[in-house]
């Protein structure tokens, strides 16, 4: 159970930090 709480989580952040890169590039 912890080991598929602590992929949700780093599933959750590359979400974030693709999310971030996407609009990076429009700044």
């Amino acid at each position: 159970a912890v080991a598929q709480q602590d992929f949700q989580r780093a599933s959750t952040c590359v979400l974030r930090c693709k999310d971030m890169l996407i609009r990076l590039p429009k700044m």
